[in-house]
């Protein structure tokens, strides 16, 4: 998948617990893709359709099941689902010292640790 990315754009990835909010242990991941031009980027896939309010069904090359992305200007919502789950997120705003960090570095990982502690993650 390289059409339409914006190469030097912030990537989010988020990784959410199939036990809260009713999602399928598969389905429990959400992409946040910068990109360049939004047809250039849903070209990436083998099948799309549009969905209405932003959002496009599509289909990736290497599978049937398909993904819901949601139009945010520069930003793409890729997901496993549709529903409530794609409409517009908030703003994360990193501050002092973390803002610092998270500026000189390429990777940085946010956890909610008291969940992931009452949870045992096996692959």
């Amino acid at each position: 998948m390289g059409k339409g990315v914006k190469r030097d754009g912030d990537l989010a990835i988020a990784m959410l617990d199939p036990g809260e909010g009713g999602f399928d242990k598969n389905e429990t991941i959400v992409a946040i893709v910068p990109v360049t031009n939004y047809k250039n980027f849903v070209s990436n896939f083998k099948a799309t359709a549009d969905e209405g309010d932003g959002i496009t069904k599509a289909t990736p090359h290497d599978g049937d099941k398909d993904v819901y992305i949601a139009n945010w200007g520069q930003l793409r919502r890729h997901q496993p689902d549709e529903g409530d789950r794609l409409e517009e997120a908030g703003r994360h705003e990193t501050l002092g010292f973390s803002a610092k960090e998270a500026d000189s570095k390429d990777i940085v990982l946010y956890a909610n640790i008291k969940p992931c502690a009452r949870r045992r993650f096996r692959s």
